[in-house]
């Protein structure tokens, strides 16, 4: 059963005038996401090229804070051109150097995908914030004796995705994992001398403007499709002293938590608003909803605004799909 043509002309008007507000809330929403990872993006930036130094400042009451201030140190070319100065007592390093081990997973073992057993690691697990995501887990159950033991993740080990999509993405692992957890072929695995490099400000400097833009010119450079080990291998970065390091991690982790808790906060408003079209969607063209009186009252839409809001939403689809 169908209800009345002017019914069904009264949901179609309320339906496209409720999705169109719907979806200026999401688009105004994701532009505040794109523009806190740019923000974070910049902080970081600054901090692991030594353009922004830690200082400790004292309150009133004696305590003791660091923070990040525009750095006034004398400075030195990077040796890259278009990276720029670092300060004069940092040094320019490659990841091979610091890195004794580098790998990535064991082709194969899609064949043992089971509900149940080890953690195959994929790069759909690498979180933006640079922490596993296990929202998803693929278990699997290689036969005894495969070859894959090189490909165990420790705690302090940097994750890098080095196909697909998410290339370039990055995570630490500093905390437990949850059982024994294995990378796939597309996962790099890096693991550093910690007595010269902590793990961590690898992975932010790995994560910065200064590693992406390495690890992106090495992707699209040529013909092939994601990173080589010898790709990740090449990534330059400038590090100071191992204890002025921990400083940076520090002074990072505590700054980025506020841009962090507002992405998520503002990604579940976005999940919440998706729900409700869900649900409003439902109730109006199962009938549950009468909404004849109110598509009445509604304002004439202007036809060139609409079709320009439906371009720039599907191109922001787009564009987020692609980043």
């Amino acid at each position: 059963m169908f209800p009345p043509p002017d019914e069904q002309a009264a949901i179609v008007r309320f339906l496209d005038h409720a999705n169109r507000k719907i979806d200026g809330f999401i688009r105004a929403k994701r532009k505040l996401i794109a523009l806190l990872g740019e923000q974070k993006q910049a902080i970081i930036h600054r901090a692991v090229t030594g353009k922004d130094e830690v200082r400790m400042m004292k309150d009133e009451s004696g305590s003791s804070s660091f923070i990040l201030q525009p750095s006034s140190l004398p400075k030195k070319p990077f040796g890259i051109p278009w990276l720029g100065d670092i300060p004069m007592h940092w040094e320019v390093r490659q990841v091979r150097r610091v890195a004794p081990f580098i790998t990535s997973g064991s082709r194969g073992w899609a064949d043992y995908y089971s509900d149940s057993g080890l953690i195959f690691i994929q790069s759909g697990n690498l979180g933006r914030n640079m922490a596993l995501n296990f929202s998803y887990t693929q278990h699997v159950r290689p036969p005894m004796g495969a070859e894959g033991e090189r490909t165990r993740v420790q705690r302090e080990d940097i994750l890098i995705c080095i196909t697909g999509a998410l290339t370039g993405n990055v995570v630490h692992v500093d905390e437990g994992l949850p059982g024994p957890s294995f990378v796939n072929q597309h996962v790099a695995l890096v693991r550093v001398r910690q007595s010269e490099v902590s793990p961590r400000f690898l992975a932010f400097a790995l994560r910065s403007e200064l590693g992406q833009s390495q690890l992106k010119t090495s992707e699209y450079g040529g013909t092939k499709q994601g990173l080589g080990l010898g790709d990740v291998k090449d990534v330059f970065f400038s590090i100071p002293a191992l204890e002025e390091q921990n400083r940076i991690v520090k002074h990072l982790d505590s700054s980025l938590a506020i841009f962090n808790t507002a992405i998520a906060r503002t990604e579940r408003e976005i999940a919440l608003m998706q729900e409700y079209r869900t649900r409003l969607t439902a109730d109006v063209v199962t009938g549950k909803l009468d909404v004849r009186a109110a598509a009445a009252y509604l304002p004439e839409e202007n036809l060139e605004e609409v079709a320009a809001e439906a371009d720039l939403s599907e191109e922001e689809t787009e564009l987020e799909e692609i980043g």
